[in-house]
C-alpha cells in the first residue's frame, strides 16, 4: 500500500470505529420483540403514571394527545398503549386482536401440565409489550369467549411477572378496586368466570396464551 492510501486509510478510521462501536450500541439497545430498553422502561413508568390518574374500568377518558375521549376498558386501554408507543393500531374489542393475531401467526398458546401452566417457562417466553388473552372472565356470546387482555411489563426486582391494562376489580399497584393500574401477572390465578342467573361460577376464566405483534 502506498504512503497516500495508508494517510486516506488511516484518516477514515475513526470514522469507521465510530460506525462500528453505533451498530454494537444500537444491537445492546434493542431487545428482541422489536422493542428497545429505553421503551421498556418509558412504558412501565407510563404504565405507572396512569395507574395514579384513578381511572376506573370503562370510564372515558380524554387523553392529551388526543382529540376525542377513550372509553377505557381491557382492549380499548391496550390499543390507547400500542398506538402511543409504537404506533401499531389494533382492532377495538379483545376478540378481534385476538383473531388479528391467530391471522397472522402472531399468537403463541400457552402450554398447560397437570399441575397448570408453568409460569417459569411462560416468563422466559414473554417479552414486554407482549398482549395477554383470557376467555370467560365474564359472560360473553363469542366464539372463541375471548374476554380479557392486558400489556405484559416484565419482572419486577422480586422476579413476579407483570401486567398492565384494566380490570374490573382487583388490587394493582395503586389500586383496590380495579381499573387501570399495574397488576401482578399469574397465568394460573383466576380472572372471574360465566356465571349463571343467581350469580353462581358455572366456567372459570382461563389464560389462553399471548400476542407478540411487535416483531
Amino acid at each position: 500500500m502506498s504512503n497516500l492510501k495508508k494517510m486516506k486509510f488511516y484518516s477514515f478510521l475513526p470514522v469507521i470505529i465510530l460506525f462500528v462501536l453505533s451498530l454494537f450500541s444500537f444491537s445492546n439497545d434493542v431487545m428482541s420483540g422489536g422493542i428497545s430498553k429505553s421503551q421498556k422502561q418509558e412504558l412501565i413508568r407510563f404504565a405507572r403514571d396512569m395507574g395514579s390518574k384513578n381511572i376506573k374500568y370503562a370510564e372515558k377518558w380524554h387523553p392529551p394527545d388526543q382529540s376525542s375521549a377513550w372509553v377505557m376498558d381491557c382492549s380499548n386501554t391496550a390499543r390507547y398503549i400500542y398506538q402511543r408507543f409504537f404506533h401499531f393500531n389494533l382492532p377495538r374489542t379483545s376478540l378481534d386482536q385476538y383473531e388479528l393475531a391467530v391471522k397472522n401467526g402472531n399468537f403463541h398458546s400457552a402450554v398447560e401440565t397437570e399441575s397448570g401452566i408453568d409460569s417459569s417457562k411462560l416468563a422466559n417466553e414473554l417479552r414486554t409489550g407482549d398482549i395477554l388473552f383470557w376467555e370467560n372472565t365474564y359472560n360473553v356470546n363469542r366464539n372463541p369467549p375471548i374476554s380479557h387482555v392486558m400489556v405484559y411489563l416484565g419482572k419486577n426486582k422480586s422476579n413476579r411477572m407483570k401486567m398492565f391494562g384494566a380490570g374490573s376489580k382487583g388490587t394493582g399497584e395503586q389500586t383496590t378496586d380495579g381499573g387501570l393500574d399495574v397488576y401482578v401477572f399469574d397465568p394460573n390465578r383466576k380472572m372471574g368466570c360465566v356465571r349463571d342467573s343467581s350469580g353462581n361460577c358455572l366456567i372459570d376464566s382461563k389464560f389462553l396464551g399471548y400476542a407478540r405483534f411487535l416483531n
